[in-house]
């Protein structure tokens, strides 16, 4: 039997105020339709008008903090965690070449310059 649970049920477990949690499912779905990280896509995929969309994003952001609502879905007590430790070329991003790779890579190309 495969148990079904909803985008907003889910969404909510993970923030305190309903009504952020209902403008998230509303941005995950979006995501999701978009299949893009990129905030115009997401607005763009999104009921309505796609600058408000865009600018709903932008004040929610400023105002959840992302990390920790994704910290609420990490289990200490775990047996195991899942986990894809595969490098992301990304040959246009020369710049940020440490984008994608593994955190103490990260750690050492910052603390270098």
């Amino acid at each position: 039997m495969t148990k079904r649970i909803h985008l907003f049920e889910f969404v909510r477990s993970r923030f305190d105020c309903e009504v952020q949690a209902r403008k998230v499912a509303v941005i995950l779905k979006a995501i999701l339709q978009a299949q893009s990280p990129r905030i115009s896509a997401i607005a763009q995929a999104m009921p309505g008008n796609p600058e408000a969309n865009y600018k709903t994003i932008q004040r929610l952001l400023a105002r959840i903090d992302p990390q920790e609502a994704l910290l609420r879905l990490f289990q200490a007590e775990a047996p195991f965690v899942l986990g894809d430790p595969t490098e992301m070329p990304r040959p246009q991003a020369r710049k940020t070449e440490y984008v994608g790779t593994w955190l103490t890579d990260t750690i050492n190309h910052v603390s270098d310059g």
